[in-house]
């Protein structure tokens, strides 16, 4: 059924900056700008129109996410530590080595 409702549709390419020499036989193409806010259609080389895309904002602001930054990266260091210690673990145990602590 999906296939059915899209047969029709065309697709549009999508690019990050305008082309340089727009091929003229192309029908439909757009330009979304750097931050992905907003994009612009274009036939050949004539822009039809400029549309804005949905931009969803999160309950969190710049400042919080700042600041959790190091939390969360400190977080992500202590797990990645302590599994390759234990994988180091692991294989000092399975080969046998050993060592003397003090004397």
């Amino acid at each position: 059924m999906r296939g059915s409702l899209l047969d029709h549709l065309l697709p549009v390419p999508v690019f990050y900056s305008l082309p340089e020499t727009p091929e003229s036989n192309r029908k439909l193409y757009a330009v979304c700008n750097t931050n992905f806010d907003t994009l612009a259609l274009y036939s050949s080389d004539r822009k039809i129109g400029a549309y804005e895309l949905p931009v969803y904002k999160d309950r969190q602001g710049t400042v919080e996410k700042i600041a959790l930054t190091p939390v969360a990266v400190t977080a992500d260091a202590a797990i990645v530590g302590g599994c390759a210690g234990v994988i180091v673990w692991y294989y000092l145990a399975e080969s046998n080595y050993g060592f003397q602590v003090g004397k």
